[in-house]
């Protein structure tokens, strides 16, 4: 019996989904400032709970948090809002096969009841549920999904290591396929066309030009700051010389992923956007700001 209202019930909701194609609102993409410490803290002062495998998820280079994916017996599931809201699919329920069927542009994604779809948050059978409540407790296979609908998935495991000393201190160059290190990455990307945009060696290049403009005016800043700052020259000498030697480490995502010691640094191949990231007791992405006067401090004080 329960299994008949189960059909019914998403019987009524693909009804409702196909009514008319649900495709993702319009987001700005490469949303990725935050700051990772007890929580995630959002720019705009949200804070989010980690879920419990520390599993930081990103699509189209935005670190995404309102949608509770989990792992179970070692797949990744997101809830189906996600795949209607985000990656744009179509819903629909046919009765004859008894599958749930999701449709993006002429790619289509077959899932079976019970087999491929999973019912979450103690959902009571019995009971009528409104659509947001059926969308956000049935849970469908993240990589699969995702790339059946033509999307790319990648998987980093927070303790990759790449083994390799920048320069001649004991920090180890961070590994390119990763946003946050720390963490478990999944990152879903759409298809990019990169056509037009810099090469590696042209980023990296706008990258420093920026960084110098930014260090020339966190050096002023300070000298104005602190008086008789002539003993301070040889530790803003020493950013001057990380950033001269910043090192291009690999693509991840839409970004180029650099790094001068303390911070990683991502460029934004779409629109050059340029990312610090700062490791201490957890992790900050900020967004470069040339004209900041502590844009710097970190490496100032550690370095």
């Amino acid at each position: 019996m329960k299994k008949i209202i189960l059909y019914w019930m998403i019987g009524c909701l693909m009804v409702m989904l196909s009514i008319q194609k649900v495709y993702a609102n319009p987001k700005e993409e490469g949303r990725i400032v935050a700051n990772f410490g007890d929580k995630i803290t959002l720019v705009d002062g949200r804070e989010v709970d980690y879920n419990p495998s520390s599993t930081l998820l990103f699509f189209n280079g935005s670190l995404i948090t309102d949608y509770d994916f989990t792992i179970h017996n070692g797949t990744t599931e997101i809830p189906l809002s996600f795949i209607s809201k985000e990656l744009g699919a179509s819903i629909q329920w046919n009765a004859k096969e008894q599958k749930l069927i999701l449709q993006k542009e002429d790619r289509m994604v077959r899932l079976r009841i019970v087999e491929d779809i999973r019912i979450e948050n103690s959902l009571d059978l019995d009971k009528e549920h409104t659509q947001e409540e059926l969308e956000q407790s049935i849970y469908v296979p993240l990589r699969y999904v995702s790339e059946e609908l033509g999307y790319s998935v990648s998987f980093h495991h927070r303790g990759w290591k790449s083994g390799k000393s920048y320069y001649d201190t004991n920090m180890e160059i961070p590994v390119g396929d990763c946003l946050v290190e720390g963490f478990h990455n999944i990152i879903i990307d759409k298809k990019y066309d990169f056509e037009g945009s810099p090469s590696p060696e042209e980023a990296l290049n706008e990258t420093k030009k920026v960084c110098m403009e930014g260090y020339i005016n966190f050096s002023e800043s300070i000298k104005k700051q602190i008086q008789g700052s002539n003993h301070l020259d040889g530790d803003l000498k020493r950013i001057e010389q990380e950033i001269n030697r910043m090192i291009y480490i690999g693509e991840v995502s839409r970004y180029y992923k650099f790094s001068m010691g303390i911070y990683d640094i991502l460029y934004d191949r779409i629109n050059g956007k340029i990312y610090f990231i700062i490791y201490s007791s957890g992790a900050q992405i900020e967004e470069v700001d040339i004209h900041s006067p502590s844009l710097y401090i970190p490496l100032f004080i550690v370095g």
